[in-house]
């Protein structure tokens, strides 16, 4: 059997499909793979057991590329879907935006997503997703850091606002896609920009893991199990969670109190693991971009003999604050409790507010913009690991001459050299690197050079 269509039957097998009636809607860009799961399902609902299948195919038009192309490609998905027998639903973005656009257009693409399901009365939508896409994304969480969540990569399935999201094909390769489109005469569109390594999912797909493949043949079977294994971990750790959570954790409206006798009875490794889902189950909604390091800080917060009291700022006007036997979660009513590292890294190609005065761009393009005040270059696998704070007492900057030995001064002295105005230096902003290390005082001359230079911050400071 073709191992697309063997893929599709064992999965839907899994999901109890067979000799049921079910309405599932697929989404349907005009891409190879989308256009190969909509014939593969055609296919399997022509078997008698899975004739209860009703197929709908979802588009959705961002309107954000060429506007004739865009349209082509929807012509096409409706006219191959007439043709199958299969009814479409076709969808368009109304109003696009300039800004966070790749977000944007996902969060615009699945609300039309859930209103057609709502409309033909489904609970299902599938997606193209295939074993590639799975390690490609497994490799970029890898290489920019990801949450213990994050590791398994994509599911086979997620529950959503009353929605279940399928990818029955996480098991198949590109190639074996490829080969059922050229042998069923699949159509199929090419988005030109996939072709483009100015994109970090291009680089890894095109340079990355091409050379990981040449090490081993079988790199992505080993790495596709290995993240099905740290799913299935994932899974029983928060259902042990969830099923202990009555005996320490209490969660209200917002605020969790964490009980400390229980937890400080069990392992080192259950602590840590507890703490990460904690963060990543409950927390995430209040701190979406909360510091890794926050949680073997509040783990020391929990587990200290000689500090029966005591509070740590978890970012976002959020702090934990200890009082004995009890940590309770909230947030802070004092506006000195709130983190000053607000950056959004992942939020690359726009401008994002650090204060009414400040904006700044992170960009790996080179010199995508014109209006700006100073730029600093680094290497962007420092990029999640960099924190962006106003100054605190004790400030030293390391300077490193091109003749002689590297020097230290404090910043308050170097600020006083400057001729900063008293009044402007609390409201001065730094960059500093994973060792505390000040890099960048932003608006001076101070800057520690960077040998790579594949990313870059674009800083200026604008009108009342």
């Amino acid at each position: 059997m073709n191992p697309v269509l063997k893929a599709l039957e064992e999965y839907a097998h899994r999901q109890g499909w067979g000799h049921a009636s079910q309405v599932l809607l697929v989404a349907v860009s005009g891409g190879i793979d989308s256009m190969v799961l909509l014939t593969a399902l055609h296919q399997l609902c022509q078997r008698k057991a899975y004739q209860g299948l009703r197929p709908y195919t979802v588009h959705f038009n961002h309107r954000l590329r060429d506007l004739e192309i865009v349209e082509e490609e929807g012509r096409m998905v409706m006219s191959y879907s007439y043709n199958l027998g299969i009814p479409v639903h076709y969808g368009h973005w109304d109003r696009p935006t300039t800004k966070n656009v790749e977000e944007n257009a996902r969060k615009a693409r699945y609300n039309y997503f859930l209103e057609a399901a709502r409309c033909v009365s489904s609970k299902h939508i599938l997606t193209g997703h295939h074993q590639n896409d799975q390690v490609e994304t497994y490799l970029m969480r890898l290489i920019r850091g990801t949450s213990l969540r994050g590791m398994p990569g994509i599911r086979p399935s997620a529950y959503r606002q009353d929605v279940t999201y399928h990818r029955p094909l996480l098991q198949v390769t590109r190639q074996e896609i490829e080969d059922f489109a050229k042998t069923y005469e699949v159509p199929f569109s090419h988005d030109a920009s996939n072709d483009l390594d100015i994109y970090f999912r291009n680089r890894v797909r095109h340079s990355y893991l091409p050379q990981l493949e040449k090490e081993n043949p079988k790199f992505l079977d080993a790495v596709s199990q290995r993240q099905q294994l740290l799913g299935v971990s994932y899974d029983l750790h928060l259902e042990n969670f969830q099923q202990e959570a009555s005996c320490w954790l209490i969660k209200e409206q917002e605020r969790v109190q964490l009980q400390l006798q229980p937890f400080v009875s069990w392992s080192t490794a259950k602590q840590e693991i507890y703490l990460h889902l904690l963060f990543e189950e409950l927390l995430v909604p209040w701190i979406p971009d909360y510091k890794k390091g926050l949680i073997h800080e509040l783990w020391d917060l929990m587990t200290s003999a000689t500090r029966p009291s005591g509070s740590l700022d978890l970012g976002r006007g959020w702090i934990a604050q200890r009082n004995y036997e009890t940590v309770t979660i909230e947030r802070s009513t004092n506006r000195e409790d709130f983190r000053e590292d607000e950056v959004d890294w992942a939020l690359l190609d726009q401008w994002q507010a650090l204060d009414p005065h400040t904006e700044i761009f992170v960009t790996q393009q080179k010199c995508p913009q014109e209006n700006y005040t100073d730029a600093y270059y680094f290497d962007e696998k420092l990029l999640p690991r960099l924190r962006l704070r106003h100054p605190q007492t004790g400030d030293r900057l390391r300077f490193y001459p091109r003749a002689g030995s590297p020097f230290t001064k404090t910043l308050r002295r170097f600020f006083i050299d400057e001729k900063t105005p008293r009044h402007e230096r609390c409201r001065q902003w730094v960059l500093i690197d994973p060792h505390q290390e000040i890099l960048w005082v932003l608006g001076t001359r101070f800057k520690v050079k960077q040998k790579e230079k594949s990313c870059q911050i674009l800083f200026r400071k604008t009108q009342d």
